[in-house]
């Protein structure tokens, strides 16, 4: 019994091994790759390349439908579909790749996810059907859509490896102008206090409270503010009287 455990344990290691993490960080960012894997009853993404006609069905982090009974690969994750002259007879599907036998990882350039799919199935001279997945990161409003899908031609015209370059919804990671804003003052304010205070130590040979840059107006703040607000309270409500100032 307890080698039969461990034997389960290893072959789900192995298995969980050849899947890709499904969660990606990108500049700073997390990609759930989960978030853009349908379910896989009866759907799957579709894209059309409109060169050659041949029809390319995909999923994510998951089985395509129908890539997963048309191909020998059950757990196929992309296949090709070429209609062939006399449908259905001629028509062929091919897997590009399986989510068993995947990676993932940032995109070497750019906001984004690359992830690799292999096959099982021999190509050509190049050996398996593989595909890049390159998933772009666009504004969060983004409905996730294929922007082209290359087909390189092998010897022979076999195309071996695809490349599917696919816009998707993610969080922003620039900074508003608000933020910029707060942080520009705040970089200005800190510079002020310490060009002035080295001024006031080096130049003006002050000490203490006084090396801070205009102490005195900065004590009497707090007091300037107070009398703002009266002033302003007096205009509202019609009050001749404002603390710290004399009618004229």
């Amino acid at each position: 019994m307890k080698f039969i455990l461990i034997g389960i344990f290893l072959i789900s290691l192995l298995i969980s091994s050849g899947n890709a993490d499904s969660i990606i960080t990108s500049k700073g960012s997390q990609i759930d790759l989960t978030t853009f894997t349908l379910p896989t009853t009866n759907t799957s993404y579709s894209y059309t390349v409109a060169s050659t006609k041949n029809i390319y069905y995909f999923n994510v982090m998951d089985f395509a439908v129908p890539c997963n009974t048309k191909t020998a690969d059950k757990n196929s994750s992309i296949c090709q579909y070429i209609p062939g002259a006399n449908p259905p007879t001629s028509e062929k599907y091919y897997s590009f790749g399986s989510f068993t036998n995947s990676s993932a990882s940032a995109l070497s350039s750019g906001y984004g996810a690359q992830i690799s799919y292999s096959s099982f199935t021999n190509c050509g001279k190049n050996g398996y059907r593989t595909t890049y997945m390159n998933l772009f990161c666009a504004k969060p409003d983004t409905q996730l859509e294929v922007t082209s899908i290359v087909e390189p031609q092998s010897e022979g015209g076999v195309s071996c490896q695809l490349t599917i370059n696919i816009n998707i919804p993610c969080k922003s990671t620039f900074i508003g102008g608000g933020w910029i804003f707060v942080i520009v003052l705040l970089s200005v304010i800190v510079l002020y206090i310490i060009i002035g205070s080295i001024i006031n130590w080096k130049v003006r040979h002050q000490h203490g409270a006084e090396i801070f840059p205009n102490v005195h107006f900065w004590r009497n703040f707090g007091g300037l503010i107070k009398d703002g607000v009266f002033f302003i309270k007096g205009k509202i409500t019609g009050s001749s009287q404002t603390p710290g100032y004399s009618q004229i």
